[in-house]
C-alpha cells in the first residue's frame, strides 16, 4: 500500500467562530497536518450540505475528485453508531482511503448497537478518555488516545506589567484575584458553582461564553446577578483574557458536556495559570495534582483552593501542557495512523 500522501479532513464543526473545542481541534489538525501533506478540508453544512447518513451524490463525488489515502471523520456525535454508519458510507465511497474517527466524547452502545458498531467499525477511532476507549473496546478496529493540544506560541505568560495593561485594556478590577472559566453558557458545565467563587472577598469570577451554541440567556443573568463578569460576544485575541487571570477553574461534571480534554485547561496552563478542576476526561492521565495543578470534587472545596492558588509562589502548569504542543499532537496521532497502515 502506498504511503500516505492525500488527507481528507471531514466534519461538521468547522464553520463558524473558532471558539469550539471539536472546531479548534479539526482546524489544528488541518493546519499541522497541511505542513506535511496535500490536505483538504470538507466542512459539512459549509461546503457541501449533505443528510443526516452522507448518502449524498455530491459528497461521493467531492471524495472521489480529492482521492486520499487517508480520511479522518470529526463527529459532533462522537462515535455513536449513526456517526460509525457515515464513516462506513464514506469508507465505500473512497474505497482506497483509510477512514480514522475522532469521537471526543463517550459514548454507550446498547446489546444491539455495539453488534452494529462492530460491523460498522472504521481503521481505526481515537478518543480522549479512559471511560471513552473503555466504551469502544468491544470494535473491531484498533482505538488510540489523542490529547488535545495548545499554541504554546500564542498562549504564553505574561509579566505584571502586562498583565496590568490588559486588565485596564479589558476593563478588569486590577487589585482582585480573577479566576477564569472559558466555555459553554449552559447549565450542563455545572458553571453555576462561579456564583460561590464571585461571593469570595477580593475575588472576581469571569465567564466568556462560547459563541458556538446558543447561551442560556437566564443563567446568564443569574451568575450576573451573582456578581461574576460575563463575556457572551467573541473574543479574538482570547490568549489575553487568560493572561489577565490568576487562576483557571474547570468545573465540568458532565462528560458530554464537553470535550474530553478540554482545551481551554490546557490554553491556561500554557499561560502558566493555577488550575483547578473537576477530574474530567483525560485530564487525570495526563496531569498529576500539583505545581500549580489541582483537582477537586465538591465544590465546599474552592475556597481554600482559590485560596491556596493566591498564595502560590511557584506554578510549573505551563511546564507540564508544552508536551501538547498542536505539532507534537498532530505528529503523534499520525505516528499512530501509520503504525496502524503499516500493519496491514
Amino acid at each position: 500500500m502506498s504511503e500516505i500522501g492525500k488527507i481528507c479532513i471531514l466534519s461538521d464543526w468547522m464553520h463558524g467562530l473558532p471558539d469550539e473545542g471539536i472546531h479548534n481541534l479539526a482546524r489544528n489538525l488541518l493546519d499541522q497536518w497541511g505542513r506535511s501533506y496535500a490536505v483538504r478540508a470538507v466542512r459539512i453544512g459549509a461546503d457541501l450540505s449533505v443528510n443526516r447518513l452522507f448518502l449524498d451524490r455530491k459528497l461521493r463525488e467531492t471524495l472521489r475528485e480529492i482521492g486520499p489515502d487517508l480520511i479522518v471523520y470529526i463527529s459532533a456525535s462522537s462515535a455513536k453508531v449513526s456517526a460509525l454508519f457515515r464513516a462506513k458510507v464514506l469508507k465505500i465511497y473512497s474505497r482506497r482511503s483509510r477512514v480514522f474517527v475522532i469521537a471526543t466524547q463517550p459514548v454507550h452502545h446498547g446489546r444491539i448497537g455495539r453488534r452494529l458498531a462492530a460491523l460498522l467499525a472504521p481503521d481505526g477511532i481515537f478518543v480522549q478518555s479512559p471511560r471513552s476507549a473503555e466504551e469502544l473496546r468491544h470494535l473491531r478496529c484498533p482505538v488510540y488516545f489523542l490529547p488535545g493540544g495548545v499554541d504554546t506560541s500564542r498562549f504564553v505568560p505574561v509579566d505584571e506589567a502586562r498583565k496590568s495593561d490588559l486588565r485596564k485594556k479589558h476593563k478588569v478590577d486590577e487589585g482582585a484575584c480573577i479566576v477564569l472559566h472559558v466555555g459553554h453558557i449552559n447549565r450542563g458545565r455545572n458553571v453555576r458553582v462561579l456564583e460561590r467563587v464571585a461571593g469570595l472577598r477580593d475575588v472576581q469570577a469571569m465567564l466568556v461564553g462560547s459563541t458556538s451554541t446558543p447561551h442560556d440567556e437566564d443563567l446568564a443573568r443569574q451568575l450576573i446577578r451573582a456578581g461574576v463578569r460575563v463575556i457572551r460576544e467573541f473574543v479574538p485575541r482570547i490568549e489575553e483574557i487568560y493572561q489577565l487571570a490568576d487562576a483557571y477553574i474547570f468545573p465540568v461534571v458532565s462528560e458530554d458536556s464537553a470535550i474530553g480534554v478540554p482545551l481551554s485547561v490546557l490554553e491556561a496552563m500554557a499561560c502558566n495559570l493555577p488550575i483547578i478542576t473537576t477530574p474530567f476526561g483525560g485530564l487525570p492521565g495526563m496531569f498529576p495534582k500539583g505545581d500549580g495543578f489541582v483537582y477537586f470534587d465538591d465544590e465546599n472545596d474552592l475556597p481554600a483552593l482559590i485560596d491556596d492558588a493566591r498564595r502560590l509562589r511557584t506554578c510549573s502548569t505551563r511546564r507540564m501542557v508544552e508536551p501538547y504542543d498542536w505539532k507534537n499532537v498532530a505528529s503523534g496521532a499520525m505516528e499512530m495512523i501509520q503504525s496502524r497502515k503499516s500493519s496491514r
